[in-house]
């Protein structure tokens, strides 16, 4: 019994002094990156402190991660390009990096603080510290964090990503905080040097597959790993939130990729399908700003996902890209998570296009229990949208996003004649009609378990890229005119001539037609408007006076459309606000600046006004869609021409209009507030 009390207190001895040897650290782009030989401990605690770290300090260093892994070196989500271990250091060229060893732990520190500091790992809870175990001084510097490269193929067309997330604000427990995504890098030429960018999400447990395949000659295509199906939103963290961890690193491999590369930030899209659908569907509406379009299939839209949440979980918002969301932490995750409950939300707020689709008898995502009513509140609602209810199950193969069934008629984002494929074509710097109320399309309800419906796939209007690929529109038809005192475009019937799947070739159709994402041309819901549809050898066919509605909108209803077409064509009847620029005796024009747009909760507003009102007194009056007054400011030219800031902390989210005004001169501006 002795002897074997000896050697129990020998094996706790050697334990006990047994310590992670050769730690090293360097820091790099806002993050510190630690590393250290395991030992036989299980796991590790990492220390930080701004001077040198030892035993007797160790209790006022701060404990930066707890109970880190001795695998901590393992990249189980790597395996979709072939890696086993994680790798530190970009590379350059084709292959796979340099992977950590086996006997190598690791852990990566987000800085908040800029300056020297110290680090120590110790073996669990232990408390002993020497040379071997701590490494300092180490200089950090607050910054945008950058990712590594970690794997490339086909000369850098594919490229597999390492994002290591903030641990500080992480939830690791769950599934860590290393992740990888993969992009897709164009191979083709494009004539203005900048490629659009499509983020495309998966189905329920279906990250690996073909998606990581192949090549694209057109686009950057960013993919997305959520092998744990959080349905591209996020999980709880310690203190009781529904954090959207998922949606962070989704758009922070945005924000990596829009820095990087030459992405055309116009044409940035969102797709997917199924559990990919409604995390699409989701992040086009909370980042309306951001995405041109969006493509969810099959997505839930009249509930949440709620991974098992609790359903009053309050949201909390995190990313790079997410200041403006946290206006609504707190709110209760089923409505957060609802798209129907977001679309009420922003019934204001101009949103991407939506080419929406879903299946009738899908028995995955229960129609019509979702999707059934969806279509009728972006109609009521005056959203951008073509639509398509297919009479087909969730997994029938006329769903799947790319097949020519249904990119054959939907012109506004592909090509029309039928040969598969989105050109990701459609802008969010151009201004489109929303199209409600169809005649043909009748009840925006969605039809009975069995059914089929179209929404919108016989109309169409003239912009850049109608005749892409065939003459569609006449060749002056295609541009906009979106200035700030007239409004001009081109709307036609498409009669589809070609095999396809509406029942008939449809001629014409009378529908309300409401301008948004308007670019220029301003609505002042103080001002009556001249409203003319007219066709291209100037006969008048209708004509209206329109005023804005509650939501800022004008819309021409019961508009007449034929398959000869004819444009819509508005401008105000007050005289006095027809131009964007007023021109000074000078010639010198005057620009009215907001920056930024859309903005949360301040933005600055800046006028260049001709020499002569340097000094003169303006007025700044600021309204809401209803028309009310909610801010005055007054400036000097000077002033204005320097910058003033509005701050609209105590206004709601929407769209505000901001009229300057000098003597007989005026100028108008849109400004949307998202929060």
């Amino acid at each position: 019994m002795v002897i074997k009390g000896v050697v129990i207190i020998l094996a706790a001895a050697l334990y006990a002094y047994t310590l992670p040897t050769a730690v090293t650290a360097f820091h790099r782009s806002g993050q510190t990156f630690i590393t250290w030989t395991v030992d036989e401990s299980s796991y590790y605690d990492v220390y930080r402190h701004t001077g040198p770290i030892n035993a007797s300090n160790l209790s006022q260093a701060e404990k930066v991660a707890t109970r880190i892994a001795k695998n901590s070196g393992n990249f189980r989500r790597g395996d979709v390009v072939g890696l086993s271990r994680v790798v530190l250091n970009s590379i350059t060229s084709d292959g796979s990096g340099d992977q950590v060893s086996a006997s190598t732990g690791v852990f990566v520190y987000t800085v908040h603080d800029s300056g020297a500091h110290y680090y120590a790992v110790t073996a669990r809870d232990s408390t002993t510290v020497d040379t071997s175990n701590s490494v300092g001084p180490v200089i950090e510097s607050e910054q945008v964090v950058e990712y590594v490269v970690a794997y490339s193929r086909d000369n850098g067309a594919f490229k597999g990503i390492i994002q290591f997330m903030d641990y500080a604000e992480w939830n690791p427990t769950y599934e860590g905080y290393i992740y990888l995504f993969g992009l897709f890098t164009p191979t083709g030429q494009s004539s203005s040097g900048k490629y659009p960018c499509v983020i495309n999400l998966h189905g329920m447990s279906a990250y690996l597959g073909s998606r990581w395949d192949g090549t694209m000659s057109d686009r950057y295509q960013i993919v997305i790993d959520d092998r744990n199906n959080t349905h591209f939103y996020g999980f709880t963290d310690d203190n009781g939130h529904a954090v959207n961890y998922t949606e962070a690193r989704i758009m922070d491999a945005l924000a990596y990729v829009i820095r990087h590369y030459n992405v055309d930030t116009n044409r940035i899209f969102i797709e997917g399908g199924s559990m990919g659908g409604y995390g699409s569907l989701n992040i086009a509406l909370r980042y309306p700003h951001i995405f041109a379009a969006a493509r969810p299939i099959l997505a839930m839209t009249s509930s949440a996902q709620l991974n098992s949440m609790d359903p009053a979980t309050p949201v909390k918002n995190i990313g790079l890209l997410a200041s403006h969301l946290k206006h609504y932490d707190g709110t209760p995750l089923s409505a957060w998570n609802t798209p129907e409950v977001t679309l009420i939300r922003l019934a204001g707020i101009d949103l991407p296009y939506l080419a929406s689709m879903h299946a009738s008898q899908d028995e995955v995502v229960p129609y019509p229990a979702q999707g059934g009513d969806f279509y009728r509140l972006l109609n009521g609602y005056k959203h951008g949208f073509l639509g398509w209810i297919h009479l087909s199950s969730h997994f029938g193969s006329n769903w799947v996003p790319g097949s020519p069934n249904i990119n054959h008629y939907d012109w506004l984002l592909n090509n029309p004649t039928g040969n598969g494929g989105f050109d990701w074509v459609f802008r969010k710097d151009i201004s489109y009609p929303v199209f409600s109320n169809s005649h043909v399309v009748g009840d925006y309800t969605g039809p009975a378990w069995g059914g089929e419906k179209y929404y919108h796939w016989h109309l169409m209007w003239g912009c850049p890229w109608t005749n892409r690929y065939q003459q569609l529109v006449p060749q002056e038809a295609q541009q906009i005119m979106d200035a700030a005192g007239e409004y001009k475009i081109w709307i036609q019937c498409y009669a589809e001539t070609q095999s396809g799947y509406l029942p008939a070739p449809i001629y014409n159709d009378t529908v309300d037609i409401t301008p948004r994402n308007l670019q220029h041309f301003v609505v002042n819901p103080v001002v009556q408007y001249t409203a003319r549809n007219v066709k291209a050898d100037s006969t008048v066919l209708q004509e209206k006076t329109l005023v804005s509605d509650s939501l800022n909108l004008l819309t021409f209803e019961d508009f007449y459309v034929s398959s000869q077409g004819s444009y819509l064509h508005i401008m105000p009847k007050n005289t006095l606000i027809q131009r964007q620029s007023v021109r000074g005796d000078d010639g010198k024009g005057v620009s009215l600046q907001i920056d930024p747009n859309p903005f949360n909760p301040s933005t600055r507003i800046a006028c260049r006004w001709e020499q002569s009102a340097r000094n003169e007194r303006i007025e700044i009056a600021i309204y809401n869609v209803h028309g009310k007054l909610v801010q005055s400011l007054l400036a000097t030219g000077s002033q204005l021409a320097a910058g003033l800031t509005w701050d609209a902390k105590k206004l709601a989210s929407g769209v505000y209009v901001i009229h300057v005004r000098a003597g007989d001169r005026a100028i108008l501006q849109r400004a949307m507030l998202i929060r």
